[in-house]
């Protein structure tokens, strides 16, 4: 959920939620039916989030309010 408020400008609570409810699913089911390594469940359940939270976000509208200074593209150089 950091990568996805840090790095984008259109995450909200609603593409958060899904995007972590998402990463849990894709976490189990990579766990349950695939003969994966241990270290790669974290890349699974981060890519997950991110991806399935920006997808979310976009298609419920994005951010609503100002981002600015909050995100790695509206940080101001002081």
């Amino acid at each position: 959920l950091f990568i996805l408020g840090i790095f984008t400008r259109h995450a909200n609570s609603i593409g958060a939620m899904a995007g972590a409810v998402a990463g849990a699913v894709m976490l189990y089911v990579a766990k349950e039916y695939s003969p994966m390594h241990f270290f790669l469940y974290s890349a699974v359940g981060v890519t997950g989030c991110v991806i399935s939270g920006y997808i979310v976000s976009v298609c419920t509208g994005g951010a609503g309010k100002p981002v600015d200074g909050l995100t790695v593209y509206t940080m101001r150089e002081k």
